[in-house]
């Protein structure tokens, strides 16, 4: 989890810039991963380190589909990415302990298991965290509200 955070709070940190479309440090970020991941790789498999690369494969995925998005420029796409935005501190936070949770559940129905290769987790667990994700941030919406008018 805790190789998560620091892409979560990157990402959240450069949402300004994202908004005012400064494609230029944009690309940055999608460079400069890259190459700290090529190299760390390297280290990884020539000089025997242990460095973690998840984070800059994230970033540099990330980034890419990002600018990918930005061609396509679908309504629809927009709308429902924009939805999963305004839930996803709530959404981290629920698919890394509600679908956790979730592993521990038998899914046996009559001797049959209903989770071949774990789609009913992970689908079922998809929609139970969006729904959750979505009370939560409507729950933290209103208690901002409460407390900023005290």
């Amino acid at each position: 989890m805790l190789q998560r955070w620091p892409s979560f709070f990157l990402g959240f940190a450069l949402s300004q810039d994202i908004k005012e479309r400064h494609t230029a440090l944009i690309k940055i970020f999608f460079i400069l991963p890259l190459i700290l991941y090529i190299v760390l790789y390297i280290s990884n498999h020539v000089l025997e380190t242990h460095f973690s690369l998840f984070l800059f494969q994230g970033i540099s995925m990330l980034t890419l589909f990002t600018l990918i998005l930005d061609k396509i420029k679908n309504i629809h796409l927009n709308a429902f990415l924009s939805f999963i935005g305004t839930i996803s501190l709530e959404s981290y936070i629920t698919n890394e302990y509600v679908l956790r949770a979730l592993t521990t559940f038998s899914w046996q129905i009559n001797g049959y298991n209903i989770n071949s290769g774990n789609w009913t987790l992970y689908l079922g667990g998809t929609i139970i965290c969006i729904a959750i994700s979505y009370i939560v941030n409507k729950i933290s919406i209103k208690l901002n509200q409460l407390l900023q008018i005290n």
